[in-house]
């Protein structure tokens, strides 16, 4: 039985270390003089992907590729949202570019593949310990599957590459979106994120342009509105030219529904505000000294610094 044993263990060894090496092939690290260098993912040609809160400074890095040189690179996005960052550069032959898995499975072996600063590579192996559907990250980012694997990422290791044991990329790691914990941006979340980020160099963002505060709602308002709910949302400052302003939206309005969902908090709004995209209308139920209105909002995008 040990025999059968060391053989097997032996052989699984072997094609882990065979398996870094292969996925290593596309994998870089990102010098954007941070404390630590990320990790990056050779993605299409030209195109490298990196982790966002890493290079978030940076318009220029460099790109210790595989074979220990450094070329230059330009940031041409990034979205915290859901950690991502695009990294141009004018390409090597070296690079190699991963398959695309075509699904996830619960509990398969998966490999983390991610390069230091000083060019080694670095690599940490488990389970996919969690596969789920979609859902929003605590930054709003939209993800289309959850994937979460049990691998360690040290520092500098965002960013890499997480492959299963046919060396197919799942998608690109992140130890920030989870608390004490490592997620994976799924491959097409990767390819919708950096698709955006190569075109505007951010993530549209649906913007109304207001700060409200919860507030209690009169008993006398009630009935006007139509509605038995307790609280509603506070105009306490409209942007000027900002979606709400020309949509007619002052001071002192008090939003009652969104969408004909309960604005009853602020948190559930800007929840259902990510939901939405730029262009997209924005129904709101309202109340004005009392009287009762609805009003249709096209949302823009959210000004950048």
């Amino acid at each position: 039985m040990s025999v059968i044993y060391n053989e097997v263990w032996e052989a699984i060894s072997k094609h882990a270390g065979a398996l870094a090496e292969q996925t290593g092939r596309a994998v870089v690290a990102i010098d954007a003089r941070y404390r630590v260098a990320a990790s990056g993912v050779h993605w299409k040609p030209g195109v490298i992907v990196t982790a966002s809160h890493l290079v978030r400074r940076a318009s220029e890095v460099g790109i210790i590729l595989p074979d220990g040189k450094t070329v230059k690179g330009t940031v041409a996005g990034r979205d915290s949202s859901t950690d991502l960052a695009a990294v141009r550069h004018e390409g090597s032959a070296e690079l190699a570019i991963l398959p695309h898995a075509s699904g996830a499975k619960f509990g398969e072996l998966v490999l983390a593949v991610a390069r230091s600063g000083r060019g080694e590579l670095a690599a940490s192996a488990g389970i996919l310990a969690r596969v789920g559907g979609a859902w929003q990250s605590w930054r709003g980012g939209q993800i289309d599957r959850l994937l979460r694997p049990d691998v360690r990422l040290y520092p500098g290791q965002s960013g890499s590459a997480l492959v299963n044991g046919s060396g197919e990329l799942l998608g690109v790691n992140s130890a920030i979106l989870a608390r004490e914990s490592v997620i994976t941006l799924p491959a097409e979340t990767v390819d919708r994120v950096v698709r955006e980020l190569l075109e505007r160099g951010h993530i549209a963002q649906p913007y109304l342009g207001v700060a409200m505060q919860e507030v209690a709602l009169p008993q006398e308002w009630l009935a006007r509105a139509e509605t038995d709910q307790a609280y509603g949302l506070l105009i306490v400052h409209v942007t000027p030219e900002s979606p709400a302003q020309k949509a007619g939206i002052g001071l002192g309005d008090v939003i009652v529904t969104a969408d004909a969902q309960p604005a009853q908090s602020v948190r559930h709004f800007h929840r259902l505000l990510t939901r939405k995209r730029t262009g997209e209308v924005l129904k709101l139920s309202m109340l004005r000294h009392g009287s009762a209105l609805a009003t249709d909002v096209t949302l823009g995008d959210r000004p950048r610094p």
